[in-house]
């Protein structure tokens, strides 16, 4: 078989039921690396199960990869509130079917976030709410420098984090 870009390669693989490692190095060659492999194997996953939306595992590694990081399957290795609002933005743009997300996996974001501090959940989940419309307008219209001494100021500058992540992982 020619080997075949990464666009044709992954047209390919939408088209079929059932993908392994070694077709991805068939199709791709062999000079594909083990995390391209890891990479289509997750956009397959994504794109025509249900796993990363009711297995938290799952959804945290699918979160790792589609942050250009390498899971560890064998292990719960923890991700940050940018790394799973960047990775809910690039689901929303590839699974074409519909998907809610589990207890479990809503459940293992809002610890995440709780870790960190964050007093307002991703939308894309969890719908919009007031602290989060707060903390994006602060963030968004100021007033500059935000005060971090204050409870409103504090989650704008998580927010402004978010963006800014969003922002580098654009270019």
């Amino acid at each position: 078989m020619q080997k075949l870009s990464a666009f044709e390669a992954r047209k390919f693989f939408d088209e079929l039921d059932y993908l392994e490692p070694e077709t991805v190095r068939q199709v791709r060659g062999d000079d594909v690396s083990d995390f391209e492999v890891i990479q289509e194997l997750t956009l397959k996953v994504l794109k025509e199960t249900d796993a990363p939306f009711i297995d938290f595992y799952v959804f945290e590694d699918v979160v790792h990869v589609l942050n250009d990081l390498e899971p560890d399957v064998e292990v719960l290795q923890g991700t940050t509130p940018e790394q799973i609002w960047y990775a809910l933005d690039q689901i929303k743009i590839l699974r074409q079917k519909p998907y809610e997300f589990s207890h479990e996996v809503k459940e293992y974001i809002k610890y995440i976030f709780k870790e960190e501090g964050f007093l307002f959940l991703p939308p894309q989940v969890f719908g919009v709410t007031p602290s989060y419309e707060q903390a994006r307008a602060l963030a968004v219209t100021g007033p500059f420098p935000i005060n971090d001494e204050t409870e409103l100021g504090a989650q704008g500058i998580k927010y402004a984090r978010i963006r800014e992540y969003l922002l580098t992982k654009q270019n």
